[in-house]
Order: structure tokens, then C-alpha cells, then sequence
């Protein structure tokens, strides 16, 4: 892997921000050993001198940030486990102290890291816009017109259009129209921006014919018929008839027999002229087409003379015709169809000049309707001109820069432009004898050549010794291998003289060394204002550890891990405030899976079985077997079977739902059955005779429903973890202040919220907040990973774990059961709430809500009076928070009253 080198200055002395203080020790010599082990936030800053940035970074700040994640198991408190033991003396100590001394191993991290202004105001250059407000739209000026010191003036002509086309309908605001060309001049500036917008150009109308003059008369075409664009359909189940009944006499070219209910399908289009040929009939006989759009109609018109003629109907977005045609010996001679199709726009272009030299230039995107923003930055700049080669543009606004503070805004906000590490990736290949180790590593210098880089690859191959036997053509053996390459360039080198102050500079440095952890990492949301790291676990899936884990191999995250960033903002802006959020996820040891069962989908069909045995004039009448008829068979479609859990008594699978027999098939029916022939087929059995002698014949009419079920059950049926998936979090946030040598620690400015359009913005104050438990999940794993089929279902346990850890870590933050940091404690976990309800006493389990003191009334009421306390403390903190109709605050104060109160009761 070859190594990323940033291009930053100067070696990094780093300056402490802000670290957890909950982890702080801040008393000497007391001996509160051992410490508590948590998990642990720290930040650091470096900002180099502007002078010391690399080329291309002006009127910008560089700051380099670095997060250490000290990631660790989740345990509940020392004052947790007291208060626990405390409010339960009636469960056995032992029983508690399995819950209590369960460690929760990491097994995924999601570290947050956001950069915010320090202040709500900042010192740059501004821009000063001009809107064209107080002009009236319809009303041309003369050119050039001049406002607040700009010139604008319509190339070859005495007058400027004033339009209001943007956005789309207008907005009852001013626009100047560029017309072919618009010349902008104004005092020297540093930038200058347009907005302009193009609006639709005038529709072209285009028409399609389709004819039948190809199709010889006397013959037939297909039905359906396609066409040019069209289908057309004939009602009757047969080719439609080519005729030649226009004009007279014929002229062999081909008309389509006109039927009643043929009909038309073609693109949708905004208008059509059919061309036919009425048969003679009475006056009130009259042919009618009727125009469709999505199956309604929206127009109609109707054959006024007999012989040929032009209906023409009109409407937005017809696709069909539909003729009603009482008459005979008519057709259909041809029709035509008519879209409106839109001129292709030639995007607007923006020249500036400084002078007579050209600084540069900027082009506008093609599409109609939207506000483009055109800017060019350059010295001395004094001109624009801009150009439309469809002449459809206005020019919405234009701007030029002026220094002046004003209110920080969206666009002002830092970004993080750049961090490491992006990712950390193991790759596995193995066989049965052994496997194969390929790990990437990547490091991050900031010296000042800017030009060293390096590249490690390492691969280790593990197996033992193979000799084969002897044998006619030769022995071979296989040992083990241990290769690595490596490669080292060093370019780009450069010198500088300077003064003796700016040279012992150089010369004295320090260089800054950063703790991996090479489990599986990726990085997010480079060039925003936040960035975000998810870590999963390093999976071993051929060798077995001590895993904490229902799947084998999974190896549990702990240990530092440190976070690079680097940041860029406005040189007007003083400082940075840093949050940070590190949520981890946690697994107890001993985690219960359960497999729910299979889950089918459920219908039935109805058939029919009808026979008929004619009577006999002389003896006897006609004998028919019913089980001989197609009809006594019903066969299920593919993916059914028959459900045999239902059903007649003595007939699985099928029911009879009605009898339509005349008597004398009653009478005469013998060895009659119903039943199920195969898993996805039914049968009616029996035998029927006529009366003989001129007596009635046996009819045999019978309904019956045959019961389904999908072959397969439904998906979703995969088991879930029963145990939770803890998902902590702790914060943690900082401010510095930008000085001319280093960074300063302050505290955040005092800020009202900050508003930029839709977005509010908001400046975090500094907060630190300790570890708790703000989510428990369920992972929901796929059959197969629990089946033993070897290496391969071992890495589909692996992998789909480690998708349902990140995918839980990710979407944690629009859970609506997720709790705010710190408003329960692990003794208002649901886990815990579950266990100790099994553990109560019989007597504390069954006791009623009512019973219990401490409860508020309303929240009793609402659960239930006959809730028993064991059924409240099984509810997950969500539904007990719903049920009584409070916030997830609320219901955690209101059922720790279960556990506070009740062994008092």
C-alpha cells in the first residue's frame, strides 16, 4: 500500500483542548485504585503560520486536529452496583453479581468529530449585489443603465428588456435579459459573480402521419397492429380487414376496416386529426371518437356527413383513440398526431476582464429554470460580459466584492478537508490447510521537504509441512512462505534563506507519532464541517480465540485509537469550537439467540366441477365417471401446495362450498370423493347415471375450495439476538482561539443561533458528557450464518454481523427508542429491567401496579391496573414510555419506582 503524504508545513507541536474530565484523577495520594475502566475522549490543535501554508491556500486558515479514542468495554458504576444491590435485597447476591459482573466487550465504535465558528461574526470581504429591485418587468431602460456605480448595456441595441421568467411563473422580481450579449464594466474588484437563469424557448410543433396506403386491399394485418408510434387494437378476436373504400373508384391503397371499439395507443402527444370514411346509415348513426388520457376521456368528436372526412380532437396529453362505430363498410384512412417538442438551450457563458486582458471565464449549466452561479476572481477586475446564444437568459443578480464584518453564514462554516486514516481493511485467503494475511498500514508525515513517501506490503502465508509419497514420477513438498516488499522515494527537496530567528525554526522541530489499531475502519464526509469514523472488529475466521461472541472469531475492539484532521476555514474567522461524539457498541457475554418459527402465506381457490349423464329412451340412462372429466382436477400454480391443516372432515386440503345436483344425480351418485392427489393438486371422484326409460338425465354441478399455502415461508423469519446490542455514548467539546505563535484554549462565545436560509446553525458551548447506555438493539442474523457447513458459513456469520453492527451504529440516531446521554443509568437498561424481573421473588412478580408505591397514579392507570410489576419491568423503555404517554425521561424516572419502592411494599 503506498503511503499518503499530506502537503502541511511544519512538524506538529500539539496543544490539549479539551479531555473527558470524568477520567481525570484530581486527588492525590487517596489510593482510589483501580481507576475506572471507560472509555475516554481527548483533543488536541496546531495551527501553522500563514505564512508557512503551502501555495493555493489564501485568505484561509489551516488547522490540524487530533482526537484520541481511548475505546474500552461497557460496565455499569461502582455507585450503579451499590444502588443495584441496595434496592433488590430480596434477589439473591449471587444472581446479581452475574448480571453486575458481566463485561460488555466492544465490538464497534462511531466516532463523530464536527467543527463550528467560535463566533457568530467574522472580518472579510463582502459582497455587494445588485438585484435590479425597483424596476418594472415589461417596462424596457435604456442602455446602458447604470445602478449603484455598474454600467449595463445591451450589445447593439438602444434598450434592455425587463423580464420576471426566474424561478419559473415569476416572483414579481426584476431581471435584466441578456438578449445575445450583456456588458457589465464597474471600479476595479477582486471577484465578481452572476446569477442567471434560462428560460424555456419558444415550442416547436411536430406532427407524425401514419398511413395504411402500403397495405393491400382484400388482405388482413395483425391484431394487434403496431405502427409508427401507434397500436391499434380491434375488438373482435380476429385480423383486422384492409379495405378500399376511399375514394371512389378505388385506388388499391390500403384503409383498416373500422370496427366498433377499435382503438388507438400511441406516446402521449396534445392533439390528433383522424382521417375515415363514413358508411351510409341513418343521420343518428353517427361514428365517434373519443380521446383518452390515462384511460379518462378528455375530448370527443363526432362524423357529422357520410363519405371522408377530418376528425380532429385536441387535449393535453392524449394516448389513446377509441372509435364508437354503429355504422358498417367504414375505415380508417389515416391519422396524425401532433407533440410540442422544445428547442434545445445553448448554456450562458461569462467573460471577465480586467482591461483588455481576459482573467477568465465561466459557463452557466443547460438546464431551464434554475439559478446558475457564475463567479470569476482575478485583480483589477472591471468587466464582464456576458453571453446567451439562445437568447432565453436573464441575469438574476450580479455581485462584486468590497472589508466588512458580518454575520457568520452556512457557506462561512469550516470544513475538513482532509483525514486519516480513510481506512483500515484485512483481507483473508484460505484454503483448508492454512490461509493468507494481507494487511495494509498507512502513516502521515508533516515535515517540511513535503516529499517522502513509502509503501509496505506484507504476506504471510501459514501452513505446514507436505511431503507426498513416492511415486513413478517424482515427490513434491510445500513449506510455508514469508515475503515483503518495500519501497522508499525521497523527491522535491528544497532550501530556504531567512533571518537566524526564522532558520533555529527550522532547524528545531518535533514530529508527532499516531496509534493505530488495525481492526476494519472507514472514514465519511471529507469537505464538510464534520467527519465520521465507523470501526468494526478484526475478524479471524479460521483461527479459533476467545471470542465473547455467538459467532466464532469476531474479535472484540479495545485499545487507542487516534484521528487526524485536517481543517480549513475563512481567515476572518477567530476560532474553532470541536465536538465529539464517540458511541461504541457492546455485547454481553453470554448472548441468547432465538429462531422464530416459519411464517407462510395463506389463500384458497374456488373451482367448479360440473358433468351431465343424458337418460336412456329404451333401458337404462348414460353412466359418466366424474374423476374422468379435465375439469375434476384443480392443479395449483407454482410456489403453492395444499394446506392440508384445513378442510372438510375427511377431505385435507379441500372443502365442498355449494351442491347444484338435479335429484336424479343425487340419486344415482356412487363412490363419490374429494381429496388431495398430489402437494399442489386436488381431484372430485364419482360416478353418475341417467334415468332410463325417458326419465331425467344426471346433472352433476359442484363448488369446491381448495386450501393454499406458500411453498416456502415468508422472508423475515431469520433469528434475532435476543440479547441487546448496548450502544453507549460519551461527548466531548472544545474551543481554541487562533493566535499569532500557537492556539489558545477558551471557552465557546456567547452566541445567539445562527440562521443561513433552511439550516439553522447553532455554536456547540463546551460540554463533556460521561458514557451511558442511549440505545439497545436486536440483531436479526440469517439462518445460515448458524449452520455448520465450515469455513464458508463461518464468513457469512462473520460478515453479516459485522453489517448489522455498523448498519445498528449508523442508523442509532433517528431511533426514536434512542435516549438522550446520560438520562439512565445501566439499572434503567431494558436488559437489566428484563433479567431481574425473572429474578423477584413469586410474590413481588405478581403484585399489581396498584399495589405498588412510588408509581404515579396517571402512569398506573394508563398501563393497566391489572399490570403486574413483572409485566412493566419486561417492556422495553420505549413502549413503557408510550403506553404511559411520557417522554423517555420521564418513563425511566417513573419505572425506576418499580425497583425503588417495591420491595418495601
Amino acid at each position: 500500500m503506498s503511503r499518503r503524504v499530506l502537503d502541511l508545513p511544519i512538524d506538529i507541536p500539539w496543544k490539549l483542548i479539551a479531555v473527558s474530565p470524568d477520567m481525570m484523577d484530581t486527588t492525590f495520594g487517596n489510593k482510589a485504585f483501580p481507576f475506572a475502566f471507560r472509555s475516554s475522549l481527548a483533543i488536541s490543535a496546531f495551527e501553522p503560520a500563514l505564512d508557512d501554508l503551502p501555495s493555493g491556500i489564501e485568505d484561509e486558515r489551516v488547522t490540524y486536529l487530533k482526537v484520541s479514542a481511548s475505546i474500552t468495554g461497557y460496565q455499569p458504576t461502582k455507585a450503579e452496583v451499590d444502588a443495584g444491590y441496595a434496592q433488590f435485597p430480596a434477589v439473591p447476591i449471587e444472581e446479581l453479581n452475574r448480571v453486575f459482573t458481566e463485561y460488555f466487550a466492544c465490538y464497534g465504535a462511531l466516532l463523530n468529530v464536527a467543527v463550528f465558528p467560535r463566533r457568530r461574526t467574522m472580518v472579510e470581504l463582502t459582497q455587494q449585489c445588485e438585484t435590479f429591485a425597483g424596476l418594472t418587468p415589461g417596462k424596457a431602460q435604456a442602455s446602458p443603465l447604470v445602478r449603484a456605480g455598474v454600467s449595463y448595456s445591451a450589445s447593439g441595441q438602444s434598450q434592455i428588456q425587463v423580464l420576471d421568467s426566474y424561478p419559473p411563473g415569476g416572483d414579481a422580481s426584476a431581471e435584466l435579459n441578456i438578449a445575445n450579449q450583456l456588458v457589465v464594466t464597474f471600479p476595479p474588484c477582486a471577484s465578481v459573480s452572476a446569477v442567471v437563469s434560462q428560460r424555456p424557448p419558444d415550442r416547436r410543433e411536430e406532427q407524425e402521419r401514419i398511413s395504411f396506403a402500403t397495405l393491400v386491399p382484400g388482405t388482413t394485418a395483425p391484431n394487434p397492429f403496431p405502427t409508427g408510434s401507434a397500436t391499434i387494437l380491434q375488438r373482435e378476436q380476429r385480423q383486422i380487414n384492409v379495405v378500399d373504400l376511399y375514394p371512389s373508384p378505388p385506388d388499391r391503397q390500403g384503409e383498416l376496416d373500422l370496427t366498433d371499439g377499435l382503438s388507438v395507443k400511441f406516446p402521449a402527444c396534445h392533439r390528433i386529426d383522424v382521417q375515415i370514411t363514413q358508411g351510409k346509415a341513418t343521420p343518428s348513426d353517427q361514428i365517434r371518437v373519443r380521446a383518452l388520457r390515462a384511460g379518462q376521456q378528455v375530448a370527443a368528436a363526432t362524423a357529422t356527413v357520410d363519405g371522408y372526412q377530418t376528425l380532429t380532437v385536441a387535449a393535453d396529453d392524449i394516448d389513446q383513440l377509441v372509435f364508437d362505430v354503429p355504422r358498417k363498410s367504414s375505415s380508417l384512412v389515416g391519422l396524425t398526431r401532433y407533440t410540442w417538442t422544445d428547442v434545445v438551450p445553448q448554456p450562458v457563458t461569462m467573460d471577465v476582464y480586467a482591461g483588455d486582458t481576459l482573467v477568465g471565464s465561466a459557463t452557466a449549466g443547460d438546464e431551464v429554470g434554475r439559478g446558475d452561479t457564475l463567479a470569476v476572481s482575478g485583480d483589477d477586475v472591471d468587466r464582464v460580459v456576458l453571453t446567451a446564444p439562445s437568447g432565453n437568459a436573464t441575469l438574476v443578480k450580479f455581485c462584486r466584492s468590497v472589508p466588512t464584518e458580518r454575520p457568520v453564514s452556512i457557506d462561512d462554516y469550516p470544513h475538513i478537508v482532509e483525514f486519516e486514516p480513510k481506512t483500515r481493511d484485512l483481507y483473508q485467503s484460505a484454503s483448508l490447510q492454512g490461509e493468507v494475511l494481507t494487511a495494509s498500514r498507512g502513516e502521515i508525515r508533516t515535515d517540511k521537504s513535503m516529499s517522502h513517501t513509502e509503501s509496505s506490503q506484507t504476506g504471510l502465508s501459514l501452513s505446514g509441512k507436505y511431503t507426498s509419497p513416492p511415486s513413478p514420477y517424482g515427490q513434491a513438498e510445500v513449506t510455508g512462505s514469508l515475503s515483503h516488499t518495500w519501497g522508499q522515494t525521497d523527491n522535491d527537496s528544497f532550501s530556504t534563506q531567512s533571518d537566524n530567528a526564522r532558520e533555529r525554526r527550522e532547524r528545531t522541530g518535533t514530529s508527532t507519532n499516531l496509534s493505530q489499531m488495525y481492526n476494519l475502519l472507514t472514514g465519511y464526509h471529507v469537505g464538510t464541517n464534520r467527519a465520521t469514523f465507523v470501526m468494526l472488529p478484526r475478524p479471524h475466521m479460521l483461527q479459533a480465540t476467545d471470542h465473547r461472541t455467538f459467532v466464532k472469531g469476531l474479535r472484540m475492539i479495545e485499545g487507542v485509537q487516534e484521528f487526524f484532521l485536517v481543517v480549513r476555514r475563512p481567515e476572518g474567522m477567530d476560532g474553532l469550537c470541536v465536538e465529539v461524539m464517540l458511541d461504541t457498541g457492546h455485547f454481553p457475554e453470554n448472548v441468547q439467540v432465538e429462531t422464530p418459527p416459519p411464517v407462510y402465506e395463506y389463500g384458497s381457490d374456488d373451482f367448479k366441477v360440473s358433468v351431465h349423464a343424458n337418460s336412456g329412451t329404451i333401458g337404462g340412462g348414460e353412466t359418466k365417471n366424474v374423476h374422468d372429466q379435465p375439469d375434476s382436477v384443480y392443479n395449483l400454480s407454482t410456489g403453492w401446495v395444499v394446506d392440508r391443516s384445513k378442510g372438510d372432515p375427511g377431505h385435507p386440503g379441500v372443502s365442498e362450498i355449494s351442491v347444484n345436483d338435479n335429484q336424479q344425480s343425487k340419486t344415482s351418485l356412487r363412490a363419490y370423493d374429494y381429496r388431495t392427489i398430489s402437494d399442489n393438486a386436488v381431484q372430485v371422484f364419482g360416478t353418475i347415471n341417467g334415468a332410463g326409460w325417458g326419465g331425467p338425465g344426471a346433472i352433476f354441478e359442484r363448488t369446491y375450495r381448495v386450501f393454499r399455502r406458500s411453498e416456502n415461508p415468508k422472508p423475515g423469519g431469520d433469528p434475532v439476538v435476543k440479547s441487546p446490542f448496548f450502544i453507549t455514548t460519551r461527548t466531548l467539546g472544545g474551543c481554541m482561539l487562533s493566535g499569532d505563535k500557537s492556539v489558545t484554549p477558551v471557552r465557546p462565545a456567547t452566541q445567539a443561533p445562527l440562521t443561513a436560509g433552511r439550516a439553522a446553525l447553532v455554536t456547540p458551548t463546551a460540554q463533556a458528557t460521561t458514557e451511558s447506555v442511549v440505545h439497545e438493539r436486536q440483531i436479526r442474523m440469517p439462518s445460515a450464518a448458524f449452520e455448520d457447513n465450515g469455513p464458508e458459513s463461518g464468513s457469512l456469520a462473520v460478515k453479516e454481523l459485522l453489517r448489522q453492527i455498523q448498519f445498528s451504529l449508523s442508523t442509532s440516531w433517528r431511533g426514536a427508542d434512542r435516549r438522550a446521554p446520560g438520562i439512565t443509568s445501566f439499572l434503567d437498561t431494558d436488559y437489566f429491567q428484563q433479567k431481574v424481573a425473572d429474578l423477584l421473588p413469586e410474590q413481588r412478580r405478581r403484585q399489581r401496579l396498584t399495589d405498588v408505591s412510588g408509581i404515579p397514579e396517571p402512569v398506573v392507570a394508563r398501563l393497566g391496573e391489572e399490570t403486574t410489576v413483572a409485566e412493566a419491568m419486561r417492556l422495553p423503555l420505549a413502549e413503557f414510555a408510550r403506553r404511559a404517554g411520557l417522554d423517555l425521561a420521564e418513563a425511566a424516572e417513573a419505572r425506576s419506582g418499580l425497583r425503588n419502592s417495591g420491595e418495601q411494599s
